[in-house]
């Protein structure tokens, strides 16, 4: 047989390495239980960011005009308060992008673990800063606050789902992976009850409000260190048997790991066999590139799936409703408590329904809604001003159908675009893949804070159209390209991604014993 005449597909089959033996399955520990849980700190800091400065805003922009009106001796226009606002709102997102790019460099040259317990140093100067702000008689200590704590949570968001992936058994890593997005919306809705004006979303309290960021800091200080550090990191990434094998014995709670360390064994020493992946190479190189554009996809539908536009249309909903005010708060805080509630449904079901099949329907339950939504709010703008006779509970049916989009997103986008990148790419390529992927979530989030408030300025009740249209791509986008993740390990699914002469050298290097 001549091999030279052979086609890429005939060499593979020749060279076919055999399937890789199950690994053994493990259950939930309670080291595994803890780790996940102080990890999870940082996550709630990340959510606790998002929503703290909503609840005391309009005692905010009073305490800025204020400020303002002592320094220079006249009022601050409307229009230059908004802007100064807007700043201290969107600047959160400029610097969380930059902390999700160089969060894999820092976990690379930290550790995950390392990384994580240097980030909290960030969070206490950006409670120091926002927590004095009143006292200093400063709003820009505020501002800073916010790109410093954004910075932060950029960090967070790359460094929590890979630690989380990584520390997982295959059984168990959709359900750990969801506690990043669990603590996220615990966070917001604790930000909701603690910034109600009873509690400390007042002009007396607002700075313990924002300073509150420093609690979680140092709970993660104090326990962070005694958790082990990432066992993939250590034995393939800094080539230490023994750590490694310690760390996934306290995480097991048992002494016979030799499958998993058998596993990353391989895939380090695949990974020997390869040149260093570098940035060019993500972009570059198909077994990087495809898995890259499938992960950055996911974290920008979750933003421009038009969550936040229905977090922030939400109490205008409720309050054309017939609600007062002060009761479309606490309506409001509710939708968070159902946004928990559904998170907590998806990391139930996740292992058994699977990644791709709760993101698709969770797409398409959103997509629906946007469009429903749509229409009763027209129905019930029509009937308020009494252009037509429409039964006067469009409006109620409007917020039944935002808290049913919040669930279709919480059991779907909300949950699996944060753990989806880290579970697609291999070690090597991992902390580059994570950096680059959620720069698009920070991005898409910042995108609809800038533009979401001038397109319902022209669309007004129709703005959730556009919604319905991006939702539609992302759907057809996922269904094509997004594969199943589940109870599959890095190296099964970067074979995916593969082109045949990949693979052949793969097997052939393999067979080989390069």
């Amino acid at each position: 047989m001549d091999i030279t005449k052979e086609t890429p597909q005939e060499m593979e089959r020749r060279y076919q390495v055999k399937e890789v033996k199950p690994l053994k399955a493990h259950g939930m520990t309670t080291m595994l239980a803890v780790s996940v849980a102080v990890i999870a700190l940082s996550s709630f800091q990340f959510g606790y960011s998002i929503g703290v400065v909503n609840a005391p805003e309009l005692i905010l922009r009073e305490w800025y005009s204020g400020i303002y009106r002592d320094r220079h001796g006249r009022n601050l226009s409307s229009t230059h308060l908004t802007i100064l606002w807007g700043i201290t709102v969107s600047i959160f997102a400029i610097s969380g992008m930059i902390g999700g790019l160089l969060s894999g460099y820092f976990c690379d040259r930290f550790g995950r673990k390392g990384c994580l317990l240097l980030n909290n140093g960030t969070a206490f100067l950006a409670a120091i800063l926002m927590g004095c702000a009143r006292a200093g008689h400063s709003y820009e200590m505020i501002i800073i606050g916010r790109l410093i704590i954004g910075f932060n949570c950029g960090v967070t968001s790359g460094a929590v789902p890979m630690y989380l992936a990584e520390i997982s058994p295959v059984s168990l890593r959709g359900a750990t992976g969801a506690v990043h997005q669990l603590a996220i919306t615990i966070s917001i809705l604790f930000s909701q009850i603690l910034g109600l004006p009873q509690l400390l979303g007042n002009v007396y309290h607002w700075p313990i409000l924002l300073a509150f960021t420093a609690i979680p800091a140092a709970i993660q200080c104090l326990l962070l260190p005694l958790m082990p550090e990432s066992p993939r990191y250590l034995l393939i990434s800094k080539n230490d048997e023994i750590r490694a094998r310690y760390a996934l014995s306290k995480l097991r709670k048992t002494n016979d790991v030799t499958d998993e360390i058998d596993q990353m064994k391989s895939e380090a020493e695949e990974q020997k066999r390869l040149p260093p992946v570098t940035w060019k190479d993500m972009f570059t190189k198909p077994v990087y590139r495809k898995p890259l554009i499938i992960a950055s996809e996911t974290h920008i539908s979750q933003q421009l799936s038009g969550i936040n536009a229905a977090m922030f249309f939400s109490t205008g909903i409720f309050i054309s409703a017939g609600l007062r005010n002060d009761h479309a708060v606490y309506a409001t805080c509710g939708m968070g408590a159902i946004n928990v509630l559904m998170t907590l449904l998806s990391m139930a079901i996740i292992e058994k329904a699977g990644r791709r099949t709760l993101y698709l329907l969770g797409l398409a339950g959103m997509w629906l809604c946007s469009i429903l939504l749509t229409i009763t709010l027209v129905l019930g703008s029509k009937y308020r001003a009494n252009q037509t006779k429409v039964h006067p509970n469009a409006s109620y049916f409007s917020v039944a159908l935002v808290i049913v989009f919040v669930c279709f997103f919480a059991i779907g986008p909300g949950v699996i675009a944060w753990f989806i990148s880290a579970e697609l790419f291999t070690q090597a390529p991992r902390p580059k893949a994570m950096s680059i992927s959620v720069i698009f979530n920070w991005f898409g989030n910042f995108l609809v804070g800038l533009l979401f408030p001038v397109a319902h300025k022209y669309l007004h009740n129709y703005v959730f159209l556009v919604f319905t249209v991006l939702l539609v791509f992302f759907w057809l986008y996922t269904y094509k390209f997004l594969p199943e993740t589940k109870n599959k390990t890095s190296e099964e699914l970067s074979r995916l991604f593969m082109t045949d002469e990949e693979k052949f050298t793969q097997d052939n290097a393999a067979q080989r014993g390069i």
